[in-house]
This record gives C-alpha cells, structure tokens and sequence, in this order.
C-alpha cells in the first residue's frame, strides 16, 4: 500500500482465541498505534503513513471479524473490552510499551478505553471522527435518533442475507459513489474513497451489524476527566456519522486537549484533506516531542 515505506502483515492471537492481522509500517524511532474504525480497511492508513513514516513506525490492525482477522467462535464477543484485548496482543508482539495512540471513529473509544487501562503505556492521543459513547445516540444527528438507529439496525440484520448481494453490488457502482457525495458523505478524493469502498463491500454484513450493536453499548463518558495526556480531537464540520459538536464535547471532557475543526470534511476527514489533516497531526507530535525534551 505504501509507495515509501514497506508493510509487514502478521497473525497474532487474542486473549480468547482469535487470529488478528496486524499492520507494521514506517521506519522512524517513535511508535504510534492506530485504533482502526468500524470496518476500516488499512488502505484507510494510506496517508498518515506516508507522511509520519520517516520519523514514526505505525501499528494498526484488522478488527475482528473484517479483512484478515477472524470471526471470533463467540460470536458475542465483539465489543470495545474485546477489540482492546485484540490490541494488547498487537501490541506485545510489535514490543510496544510505549506509544502515541491514536483512533479513528470506533477507533476512538477503542483508544479511550486502552488508555484508561493501560494509562502508563500511552504518551499521547490523537483522536479523529469518534464519539466516546452509545455511537447510535449521535449517528443520525436527530433529538431521539438512537432509537431509531436501533430499529434500522435491527431490521437491516434481518435482512442481511437477502440484501448483501445488493449491497456488495451496488458499493461497486460508480453511481453509488456520487450518491453518497450528495447525501455528504463524502467532500474530497473520491478516487481514493472508491477504493475504501471496494474493500468494505466484501465485509461479513451480519458480523458488522452485531459489532455496531456492541459499540453502542461503550461508553467512556465516566472516566474522560481522569485522561492525564496530550489529546487532539480532530472532527470534520460536515460529518453525518459523528457530528462536530459530539467531538467537541469530547474536547471539552478532556482536561488540556486541543481541538482541530476541518471545513468540509466528514467522517473520512483523514483521506479527504489528508495534507490538512496530517499538517494538524505532526504540529501535535512536535509539540509533545518538544516538551518532553524540556523535561529532560
């Protein structure tokens, strides 16, 4: 995937059994951890990676039950205390003990959670397009919205294996693609959004449904006021999936973050605007790296 830097792709196994695969990249001497979102291919990485290489080495990885990583045998087990032990064992094998940590959308309140957990082990967050609780609350942006995002997605796990060849079929469609651009779903580098898309399409819809249903159970809303590290919260003003005001509530949460707003960008601001984005990122890291050589 990336033209600069090369990729090695492992297995490790989790706590309860199941086989993650998990993505090394770059060549730089400081660490930084990616929390992927609901379904995120790492073509998603594509960007960050080619600009934080040189001086970062990125782990990120597949959640269970997409891409490369297994179905866990509990089915059940596909909450944000799971893919958080898929990320211990991520962890461990790349010899992280102590890293950046980043997150994007379910990635966020995956990261949150680790650093609640394992706050030693976490110099610093950088979370983009995530909410920190109950992800259908938010979802549709409405008064009420969660119980109806709940009805839909009860209905649309009925329906799965009736209307998955559609879906497979119709995220092939260039015309699928345009649509979305006009609901604002999307803003910019559509082409790239195309191959996100591609790969999305090929997801086990049942296994993806049940993991939303799991993820709106989170929250991280009691212990926000206790993170004692540098935190970015990056949001997108156009975002339908995690609306601007739902991060800046995250900001405000977070004693002493910083809070970086995109014009125009949605919920995939990270490959959409990704010089502004990535400009945003590095500024940051600079930061932390800079003060933590004064305290030296």
């Amino acid at each position: 995937m990336s033209r600069r830097f090369p990729v090695t792709r492992t297995r490790v196994r989790s706590a309860d059994g199941t086989l993650i695969a998990s993505y090394r990249a770059g060549r730089g001497p400081r660490r930084i951890v990616m929390a992927p979102g609901l379904g995120t291919p790492f073509l998603t990485w594509h960007y960050l990676i080619e600009d934080l290489g040189e001086r970062f080495t990125l782990v990120t990885w597949d959640p269970r039950g997409t891409y490369g990583s297994e179905v866990p045998a509990d089915r059940s087990r596909l909450g944000v205390e799971d893919h958080v032990s898929d990320m211990v064992a991520v962890c461990r094998d790349a010899g992280f003990d102590r890293f950046v940590l980043g997150g994007w959308s379910m990635g966020v309140e995956v990261a949150l959670e680790y650093a609640h957990r394992f706050p030693a082990q976490v110099e610093a967050l950088v979370l983009i397009a995530g909410t920190y609780e109950h992800i259908l609350d938010t979802a549709l942006g409405l008064p009420g919205g969660g119980a109806v995002a709940r009805g839909l997605l009860r209905l649309a796990r009925l329906l799965v294996p009736w209307v998955g060849p559609v879906v497979f079929l119709a995220l092939g469609s260039n015309a699928t693609l345009r649509l979305l651009g006009r609901a604002g779903m999307l803003m910019n580098n559509a082409e790239f959004f195309a191959g996100m898309v591609r790969e999305f399409r090929h997801l086990d819809f049942r296994t993806y449904l049940r993991m939303i249903e799991r993820l709106d159970e989170h929250s991280a809303a009691p212990y926000l006021g206790e993170i004692g590290v540098p935190a970015l919260i990056v949001a997108g003003s156009e975002d339908r999936v995690t609306p601007w005001t739902t991060m800046e509530a995250l900001h405000r949460a977070i004693p002493g973050s910083e809070f970086f707003l995109v014009p125009n960008g949605t919920h995939y601001v990270l490959v959409e605007y990704p010089e502004v984005v990535n400009l945003r990122i590095r500024a940051f890291l600079d930061g932390i790296e800079t003060r933590g050589s004064g305290r030296a």
